[in-house]
């Protein structure tokens, strides 16, 4: 595969991967198992294709059960951090807070 051949592999990939975020938040309320398979076969995809997944998509999901940050999440601000936790597992996601 040539170089520019691997620059199309990853613009194409993060189109999908875009769409899949997309299908999983339409999905996210009244199918949440449908939006955490969503979830996996963007983020396979991304491995895949050594493509990163864009920063604003990064944010909106939980790492360890796969759902959508929706109405069954927290969001808190904690010292310069926004704090994520996910109502279903409990995990928690910290972001700086970008102060402009």
């Amino acid at each position: 595969m040539k170089a520019r051949d691997k620059g199309q592999v990853k613009e194409i990939a993060e189109a999908r991967i875009r769409k899949l975020f997309e299908f999983a938040k339409e999905e996210a309320r009244a199918r949440p198992e449908l939006a955490k398979r969503y979830i996996k076969l963007a983020r396979e995809l991304a491995r895949k294709t050594q493509t990163k997944i864009p920063q604003e998509l990064k944010k909106s999901f939980c790492k360890k059960c796969g759902l959508i940050f929706t109405t069954k999440s927290r969001v808190r601000t904690k010292k310069g951090l926004l704090v994520y936790t996910c109502q279903k597992c409990g995990e928690k996601r910290r972001f700086r807070i970008i102060r402009n």
